[in-house]
């Protein structure tokens, strides 16, 4: 009685929308001193338990950085090396990403959380380019690159602050680790003769990223639709760029007509930075991943 007495005059003293919380559940100031117009409110802060959050949300590159073109097929084969770059704002994470997420709270304030973030649709980059710079293999190039189902796991510690009965704010911090990442480069040239004919070289390539751990950092706030179910909308940056690992060819077409096996194989399957009996060391690039994205979606409490 005394506890309650305390706590509901704290939180007339505390104003606002403060609220005296008495077990597992808070009584306004006034209804203490009405007892007949008393109603439960139920205690929506977070406490410590398992919860499971499920969104989507759309990424967009995180700035500018370095796009390297590879990929390009011409009369002798494909090119794995740095074919074409260009500075513009490129990221083969952007698209429309989905969010699961577990998590654990170890009290009101603090917890973990493992996401998987998942594209399910992927931005593409396409490069056109003509005149004296594709002379080596044709009259004019298009290379269209992308990366489908590009995704991270996100190991990350959870921080909350309350700010009402219903609602409240986080911020995520931890690792980025990417995975099913490789990079699609579709190309085509072609080439014009003297007469006017032109002959079209069309090109698949897959490059495969090494592994490496980027950063992810994420503010946010929850609305409590009650004790085990919320809404959340929140702001995530993520910094990671890749070197190229491999590349392999998949499909090499003269005039629409298979033509892989004339490509020597050891071109057909190029490890970066690896010389061989017959080719030069082909050098590794950079390929971006970094991302801002907004996402929103629900949370349950299990």
């Amino acid at each position: 009685m005394t506890k309650k007495l305390f706590l509901a005059l704290f939180a007339l003293l505390a104003g606002e929308q403060a609220m005296a919380q008495y077990g597992n559940y808070k009584y306004d100031y006034q209804s203490y001193f009405e007892p007949d117009k008393r109603v439960k409110v139920r205690y929506y802060y977070d406490d410590f338990g398992i919860y499971v959050n499920v969104g989507a949300g759309y990424a967009m590159p995180g700035g500018k950085a370095t796009n390297v073109i590879v990929g390009v097929p011409h009369a002798g084969g494909v090119t794995a090396g740095n074919t074409f770059n260009q500075s513009q704002r490129v990221s083969f994470n952007s698209g429309v990403r989905t969010n699961l997420a577990l998590g654990f709270m170890f009290n009101s304030y603090v917890g973990f959380e493992v996401a998987a973030n998942v594209g399910a649709t992927a931005d593409k980059y396409t490069m056109s380019i003509s005149g004296p710079q594709t002379s080596a293999y044709g009259t004019d190039v298009k290379v269209t690159a992308y990366s489908q189902y590009s995704s991270l796991l996100t190991p990350q510690l959870v921080f909350h602050y309350i700010t009402g009965v219903r609602s409240h704010i986080y911020a995520k911090v931890g690792a980025a680790v990417p995975f099913m990442s490789d990079i699609t480069y579709e190309g085509e040239t072609r080439v014009v003769d003297g007469l006017g004919n032109s002959t079209f070289y069309n090109s698949k390539a897959v490059v495969t990223p090494e592994t490496f751990v980027g950063f992810s950092g994420t503010i946010g706030g929850y609305t409590m639709i009650n004790k085990n179910f919320r809404l959340y909308l929140d702001i995530n940056y993520t910094s990671l760029s890749l070197y190229a690992k491999e590349m392999a060819i998949k499909e090499y077409k003269v005039q629409g007509i298979d033509a892989i096996t004339s490509i020597p194989a050891d071109d057909v399957k190029v490890t970066y930075d690896q010389s061989t009996a017959t080719r030069a060391a082909v050098p590794k690039f950079v390929i971006p991943y970094s991302i801002l994205s907004v996402n929103l979606g629900m949370s349950f409490r299990l």
